[in-house]
């Protein structure tokens, strides 16, 4: 994302808001999203990671540090740096009981990646955070730069017909996206910036996305088993509302 905080000039579009925060403290779907998400990170690490317990890893668009503090126990990482744009969500991170080993930083991404050694972040993530950023080809050219040979950087999008179609019913507040991400998408930017794509598949399937509206208990686990249950019914693509892409530092 880009954008002067200091110059009193309006922060991008899409940047979320304390609200957001203080919504995913007593919203279910919210909360679901957002466990259900790290769970699909995690998964993927654990499949495609060369070094399963990493040294450093940093979470783009931490907000307000819960989906940081999943993925940094998730990941059994030694150290986590979740990057945050707003200083109004980012200081909720304050009530997440971070550990020692895991911080918020407020910034805009890139320029936090500008001060950051060549090769020295073993996983990157990025959950619901493309869709938001302005220059991606940047972003994805810093990452592959700190990323370490064999590093991973793991992202989850909403399917953007999905998204649309929710926000259009209510469901959820409609946000503004700079760019809609698909696998083809994700592959262009992934492979311009010097990394190897290997993955993609979509999850969170629209009945186990909806059950968390009507204040039913879903958990993450059951939703990812219901999900590979359904995955390779034809034509089971069209009910998922999130994408998971990895890509590889070669």
């Amino acid at each position: 994302m880009t954008g002067d905080k200091t110059t009193g000039t309006s922060a991008p579009q899409g940047v979320m808001t304390a609200g957001y925060a203080q919504a995913r403290t007593i919203n279910p779907s919210l909360r679901f999203r957002l466990r259900a998400r790290a769970h699909e990170t995690i998964r993927a690490h654990e499949r495609f990671a060369t070094l399963q317990n990493p040294e450093l890893h940093l979470d783009y668009g931490a907000a307000d540090g819960l989906s940081t503090k999943l993925l940094h126990l998730g990941l059994k990482a030694t150290r986590s740096i979740g990057i945050e744009y707003s200083p109004e969500i980012a200081r909720f991170s304050e009530r997440a009981d971070l550990p020692e080993s895991c911080e918020v930083r407020v910034g805009d991404v890139t320029d936090e990646l500008s001060g950051l050694e060549p090769s020295t972040v073993d996983v990157i993530t990025a959950l619901a955070f493309l869709e938001h950023v302005t220059d991606s080809s940047e972003l994805f050219r810093e990452s592959a730069r700190v990323l370490s040979p064999g590093g991973l950087f793991i992202a989850t999008c909403p399917d953007p017909s999905w998204d649309k179609a929710s926000g259009a019913l209510g469901l959820h507040k409609d946000e503004h996206h700079e760019q809609d991400y698909d696998k083809e998408v994700f592959a262009f930017f992934a492979k311009e910036g010097g990394l190897t794509p290997i993955c993609y598949h979509r999850f969170m399937n629209v009945l186990t996305g909806f059950l968390p509206y009507l204040r039913l208990p879903m958990s993450p686990v059951v939703g990812a088993f219901l999900d590979a249950f359904l995955r390779p019914i034809p034509l089971s693509r069209f009910t998922f509302v999130n994408q998971l892409f990895v890509a590889r530092k070669p």
